[in-house]
């Protein structure tokens, strides 16, 4: 099993509600905000502010399948995703025997050390398509946004 395995998704924009303040940490927003990261690119953040100006809390959305939500155990060390799973199996990075970096499958549960430490939480996210915004021409089942709380 590979990261990729665990996620599939073919995101075209992050909705969030929140961001980070000054000092990096999570700050909650009392409306749904938009900005450039790994998965949002600057077009879509204009192409969102146009459709919804100003501090938007209401949003016009369409899910893609009978099962918009989900969730994984995520894990991160210094910003970078350290471990994914699903609540059985996982995905990290471990040492093989010659000291090199690789990935691999790890038991997943919320017995997990790091789990029980605070340092791996279970994240969900909502997946659907935003009316007004569509990815392309006949793709507007193949490719979403994503919702992440903060």
């Amino acid at each position: 099993m590979k990261i990729e395995n665990l996620v599939r998704e073919k995101v075209i924009g992050h909705i969030k509600t929140g961001t980070k303040s000054e000092k990096g940490l999570p700050k909650k927003l009392p409306f749904f905000n938009v900005e450039e990261d790994k998965a949002t690119s600057i077009d879509m953040v204009n192409i969102f502010k146009q459709l919804y100006p100003g501090e938007p809390k209401v949003l016009k959305i369409r899910f893609t399948n009978e099962n918009p939500f989900s969730f994984k155990y995520k894990r991160y060390l210094k910003n970078k995703l350290a471990c994914i799973g699903n609540g059985t199996k996982a995905i990290t990075v471990g040492k093989n025997e010659k000291g090199y970096a690789e990935q691999i499958e790890v038991e997943c549960s919320e017995k997990c050390e790091h789990f029980l430490t605070g340092k791996c939480k279970l994240v969900g996210s909502l997946k659907f398509v935003l009316e007004g915004i569509e990815a392309g021409r006949g793709l507007e089942n193949k490719y979403y946004w994503r919702c992440l709380t903060i």
